[in-house]
């Protein structure tokens, strides 16, 4: 066997040798595509090689590599050289990772023991996406829930969906809603109808059960909407340290929030080819597989163009927003984005998600004299009752319309 050795007298292999040697240039290629720096790339390289030496005195080959191996090879590693165990097992998932995705090595067999519930699940799911053509996001809500039920139900036994009553349903209900907020008891409600609709909908009872389903109250103006003023909405965007990549994209990200009230999700599904340049339109795509075109406001052009000129990362991806660091790869977590703004901002509102800028806007709007269904266009509601709730927050006009308190005649 060939070595050539350094000045510190450690050998180091031929590229060529060992189960990974011919792989690692790739690989090394790879990491440069994701956006990795060439000190970070040399890194993982080095602990590639040393893994590498490892399996070539076990006389492994390549077609065997497992996460056990990558196992063993750190509490070997750990005994003669501790520290770094997270920095090598990091480094190592993400080359076996990469070998599992050019087919270099055998993705091992999941054993999965299918449920009893599998099958009706299965069948429902079809349902709500051919039949009803619901998107992924609310099968994935709906899914879990109904399976949760029918483990309560039936558990090891047999499943006999026809012998269901009302009072199991309520039961069940009323034992999972203890403690959920609104929004949850109401998905479990949803989730529950919509399952018992789809039983009817085959014959496999003989009663709509949906009716019996408790309905949970909804008091959507309860609350008042949770918003920034304008002073503190801009506190915000001066936040952003736009002399660095991760100042100027959060920039483009808040302004973006704050100027169009786009929605968490809206924002991660945007790509380059949704921005129209030359006619300063950007496309939406918002809930329900709505499509919106929108006019691009001169200040979020401008973050927009800054970030794609200075501060996004060459990558493959073409989402409009990216991470910063290596991998590169979609933007999806804004949330983040919004709560260190609001740290570096010295700001602790009760809420701090993508929605804090979307109702900062509509409240605005409606503080400067805009019409109900102008903000409801801006921010794109199907329905004019969704964007009643702002009404409260006019305090202004609401004390013009309240009657005087009767005075009192001794």
């Amino acid at each position: 066997m060939r070595k050539k050795y350094s000045k510190s007298r450690r050998p180091i292999l031929y590229p060529n040798f060992g189960p990974l040697g011919r792989y690692l240039d790739k690989f090394r290629d790879e990491l440069l595509r994701q956006g990795y720096v060439r000190k970070s790339i040399n890194a993982k390289i080095c602990i590639a090689r040393h893994w590498n030496e490892w399996l070539s005195r076990k006389k492994l080959h390549i077609k065997d590599l497992n996460e056990e191996h990558i196992r063993k090879f750190l509490i070997y590693r750990d005994k003669s050289h501790p520290g770094n165990f997270k920095v090598f097992r990091y480094s190592l998932r993400e080359l076996l990772n990469w070998l599992y995705k050019q087919d270099i090595v055998p993705i091992p067999a999941i054993v999965k023991r299918e449920s009893k519930f599998d099958y009706i699940l299965s069948e429902y799911t079809r349902y709500l996406r051919h039949d009803r053509g619901l998107s992924t996001d609310t099968i994935t809500n709906y899914v879990p829930r109904v399976r949760s039920f029918l483990s309560e139900q039936f558990g090891n036994g047999e499943i006999q969906l026809k012998k269901l009553i009302p009072a199991d349903i309520n039961k069940f209900v009323f034992k999972q809603l203890k403690g959920y907020s609104l929004v949850r008891a109401k998905a479990m409600s949803a989730a529950l109808r919509s399952f018992f609709t789809y039983l009817y909908y085959r014959g496999d009872i003989q009663v709509n059960l949906a009716a019996s389903i408790p309905t949970a109250a909804n008091r959507p103006q309860v609350e008042l909407p949770k918003y920034l003023p304008t002073k503190d909405v801009n506190k915000l965007l001066y936040s952003c340290d736009q002399t660095r990549p991760l100042g100027i994209r959060d920039y483009a990200l808040l302004i973006l929030m704050a100027r169009l009230g786009l929605r968490s999700k809206e924002i991660a599904r945007l790509t380059l080819d949704d921005i129209n340049w030359k006619s300063s339109v950007i496309t939406i795509y918002g809930k329900g597989g709505y499509k919106d075109e929108l006019p691009i406001p001169q200040d979020v052009g401008r973050a927009i163009a800054m970030y794609l000129k200075k501060a996004r990362p060459k990558c493959n991806t073409r989402a409009l927003f990216v991470s910063v660091k290596a991998p590169i790869k979609k933007l999806e977590y804004l949330s983040n984005v919004v709560k260190r703004a609001c740290k570096k901002a010295g700001l602790s509102p009760p809420h701090q998600g993508v929605h804090l800028l979307r109702h900062s806007l509509a409240t605005r709007m409606l503080q400067e004299g805009a019409m109900m269904v102008e903000i409801a266009e801006i921010l794109r509601h199907r329905s004019i009752e969704a964007t009643r709730i702002y009404a409260k927050v006019d305090l202004k006009s609401l004390r013009e319309t309240t009657r005087p308190w009767p005075e009192i005649i001794p």
